[in-house]
């Protein structure tokens, strides 16, 4: 008796668990290996992949979930079917929620790249395998879908907004003293695992470009001191290394990587969210596109 009435008591908790992390606002999707015509070239990366599809009345808004090789964990890629820029893509990893039984992935994803947006969250329940989506306002969670304004400070053709960012010899850098060349800017932290995968292949973009005295690499660190120099002296990363401070993290914002492109006269020529090992391919890209500009 006292047997039954445990096992009845974890399943009114679990289902009482469940209720806390599934709401009316949450929507099912069904997941299919049928793979949309418009393939972006970095899901090709990940195995096991199944995708699902969000109709979003303005695009439709792709999503895929595979397994990253290199350390077995699920990524999440959300991109709009027709959108062309980086702003309209997303990748990062599936997190744990505060139900264990429950991954999560929290997805911002411009559908006017930098002005306008949309929010969502996606859930797998791994009890289930089912997955359910809700469109997010702010803290709530609702059915229908709500169009966001950009709220960044970081906008495409716009001047990039003054900073001022600290050395390892602790001598300051500020935004001004970089206009005259072009700088690449590398924002991350030592806890991102993205900003780690893609670390080799910018050391790749500081070799191509080393000969280039117009061009200046700069990676800042949203992170502790102490922990940033330790984390250097055992990681090998090219980019001029300087630590941010709290002004400079709320221009950047608190995700990680972001990488930047800004002209010799302060103008913001690219900006991409998200970091994977190819990472340095789109930089340089970009960064040749502005070079051979005439």
């Amino acid at each position: 008796m006292k047997n039954l009435l445990l096992i009845a008591l974890l399943l009114s908790y679990s289902h009482f668990i469940n209720c806390q992390t599934i709401d009316d606002s949450y929507v099912e999707f069904t997941l299919t290996s049928d793979a949309p015509s418009h393939l972006p070239e970095r899901i090709t990366s990940l195995n096991n992949v199944k995708f699902g599809t969000i109709d979003t009345g303005i695009d439709s808004l792709i999503l895929t979930f595979g397994t990253y090789p290199k350390d077995g964990l699920k990524m999440c890629f959300a991109y709009l079917k027709n959108g062309e820029s980086r702003a309209n893509h997303v990748i990062s990893y599936l997190k744990t929620d505060e139900n264990p039984d429950f991954l999560m992935f929290d997805v911002e994803i411009d559908i006017i790249p930098y002005i306008k947006m949309v929010s969502f969250k996606v859930l797998h329940d791994t009890s289930t395998a089912k997955f359910y989506y809700t469109w997010l306002n702010g803290n709530e969670t609702q059915k229908n879908m709500v169009i966001l304004d950009v709220k960044n400070p970081i906008m495409l053709n716009k001047p990039m907004p003054y900073f001022k960012i600290e050395k390892m010899n602790k001598a300051e850098i500020s935004s001004d003293e970089l206009l005259g060349g072009w700088t690449v800017i590398n924002w991350w932290a030592t806890s991102c695992g993205p900003c780690i995968q893609e670390m080799p292949g910018l050391n790749k973009l500081v070799s191509k470009y080393q000969t280039n005295k117009k061009i200046r690499f700069i990676a800042i660190a949203d992170d502790e001191r102490g922990r940033w120099e330790r984390f250097l002296e055992k990681k090998k990363f090219d980019y001029e290394q300087t630590l941010s401070n709290d002004a400079t993290t709320a221009i950047f914002g608190d995700s990680y990587p972001k990488n930047i492109i800004i002209s010799p006269d302060g103008i913001v020529k690219y900006y991409s969210e998200g970091g994977f090992e190819e990472m340095y391919w789109e930089i340089d890209k970009a960064l040749i596109e502005q070079l051979t500009k005439k």
